[in-house]
Formats: C-alpha cells, structure tokens, sequence
C-alpha cells in the first residue's frame, strides 16, 4: 500500500480467467474469480477507505468481450454491453459492479 497526501494505492492483483474458451468449460468459476472476486476487493477497498478516511483509487482491467458483436470499430464508454460468452458475462458483471462503488 502506497501512501500520498489524500489518496491510498491499494497494489494488488486478480489474477481472472482470461480463456474464452475455458470459459464455456467452467461458467461458474469463470464468473467466481473474473466477476464476483471483483466484488471482494471493491468491497475491501472500500472498507479501507472508510477505516482511514483516504480516498482509495481501485483500476479494473476490462476486455473487449463485455461488448461481444458490436457494429462500432472503437468501443467506448457509451457502446452497450452485450457480452456472448461466460467470460464476456463476468467482466461486464465485474465492470458494472466498478460503477456501482
């Protein structure tokens, strides 16, 4: 943990099922440590935060899959999310849950 004037850096990594292929093979685990283990650290973050009073910063690395086909060649914060496969469906459960902390 890295110390500045009124932000916190909690370091630190989640090692997520990146295989899409995997995925169609273990849904339930994709979804365990790509999505609701995003939860788990949003959570602690946000209770450090709330022990310390520091603003705590929390980065989460996203994929292209939680847009699944799109029409659009970049993709952006306003393309819809429409995920096609497990791992697709647990980053975007991981990215919507980033929005509600």
């Amino acid at each position: 943990m890295k110390h500045t004037k009124s932000l916190m850096v909690l370091a630190g990594a989640a090692l997520g099922l990146s295989s899409v292929a995997l995925s169609w093979q273990e849904p339930a685990l994709t979804a365990q440590v790509s999505g609701v283990a995003v939860g788990h650290l949003l959570a602690a973050a946000h209770r450090l935060q709330d022990r310390t009073g520091n603003r705590v910063g929390f980065v989460q690395a996203s994929s292209a899959e939680i847009f699944g086909r799109t029409s659009r060649v970049l993709q952006d914060e306003t393309t819809p999310l429409r995920p096609l496969t497990p791992y697709g469906a647990a980053k975007a459960y991981a990215h919507h849950l980033v929005g509600v902390y």
